[in-house]
């Protein structure tokens, strides 16, 4: 299989890239694969990539994540709230502090 990569260097907003490292430098420390799904996935590769407009935008990025256990999901959970994310009333759901993050 042929690994392709799109290259959306400086086209994604800081935030967004906030959010996007501090997620996957954190599940690659605790060798839990992920990948971006949902509406965020669609913007990266048909506006940010192909130049297509955007007809609705969303504020939330939603991550499809690997985990062999609960306890493996609750460390990952753990390091991001270590590193400044913020725990909500859905217990798989966490918020980015952006001024947590650096």
């Amino acid at each position: 299989m042929t690994s392709t990569s799109l290259d959306i260097t400086n086209k994604v907003d800081s935030s967004t890239l906030a959010v996007l490292r501090s997620v996957t430098d954190a599940a690659q420390r605790l060798a839990i694969p992920l990948f971006v799904i949902g509406a965020t996935a669609r913007d990266l590769v048909l506006h940010h990539y192909y130049g297509a407009t955007i007809s609705r935008s969303t504020q939330d990025i939603d991550f499809a994540i690997q985990v062999p256990d609960w306890s493996a999901f609750e460390a990952l959970k753990a390091e991001l709230l270590h590193i400044g994310f913020l725990e909500t009333r859905t217990s798989h759901r966490l918020k980015f502090s952006k001024g947590g993050l650096g």
